[in-house]
């Protein structure tokens, strides 16, 4: 486990961060565009794939240069800029798996469409797709967002379900979601905090562990929307 880079909020409470180093190295960002709440989010900035990442002009050049030292997957500058305000703030936050590229296609970032077109689209209305939705590396997906899991499943597509957000705490906003409290490598999925406090946490708890995942409850405290926890293999 210990071969991945592990790109995290640099504001995570450094109880998690302590967790979390027992499973790779930690990249951390900082406040840098965007509101505050989601200023230092991996998935504001980063587009991951398993063979590419696509990555916002706001990251430094010294972190992309670095990230560049360290993992395996190509990576690729966007275009835009990370605005102050929606629909600038979520232009890479999409979902791509082997076989599908899950986003708002009205506003997510052009390079990302033109990188995948060779995956089948699913458009949703949600804009902060990465931030409501975890690819599973079984091929299903875990989501907080009804409209989302409606489109998942009328592709066929398996889908673990979470009514009940309003516990998982994000800054300055009533509740955060659930993709951005958990991060995914293997069959190992990492979370900020504990689920079962969340109403229906317990059963979601239960129904990916007997789907074969090993859950790693990285506090005790509610989940914090972290805007994920990015898993990308070193090189």
């Amino acid at each position: 486990m210990n071969d991945y880079l592990i790109i995290i909020d640099s504001r995570l409470p450094k109880a998690i961060k302590e967790n979390l180093k027992e499973y790779g190295e930690l990249f951390e960002i900082p406040a840098l565009s965007g509101y505050e709440a989601i200023s230092g989010h991996p998935d504001i900035y980063i587009c991951q794939s398993d063979e590419m990442i696509i990555i916002s002009p706001d990251l430094p050049v010294q972190m992309v240069k670095e990230l560049k030292e360290k993992i395996a997957a190509k990576i690729v500058i966007g275009t835009s800029h990370i605005g102050t305000r929606y629909p600038e703030t979520a232009r890479y936050n999409a979902v791509v798996t082997k076989e599908h590229l899950i986003c708002n296609q009205r506003i997510v970032e052009s390079t990302i469409l033109s990188r995948f077109k060779n995956r089948k689209p699913i458009h949703i209305n949600q804009g902060y797709t990465r931030c409501n939705l975890l690819p599973l590396t079984n091929g299903g997906f875990l989501t907080g967002d009804s409209q989302i899991k409606r489109h998942l499943e009328a592709e066929n597509l398996k889908t673990f379900y979470i009514e009940d957000q309003s516990a998982i705490l994000l800054s300055g906003f009533r509740h955060g979601f659930i993709g951005g409290t958990v991060g995914i490598a293997k069959n190992h999925l990492f979370f900020t905090g504990d689920i079962t406090i969340l109403r229906g946490g317990g059963i979601l708890y239960q129904s990916l562990e007997k789907a074969g995942f090993e859950i790693h409850t990285l506090s005790d405290s509610p989940p914090i929307d972290a805007g994920s926890i990015l898993f990308i293999e070193k090189r």
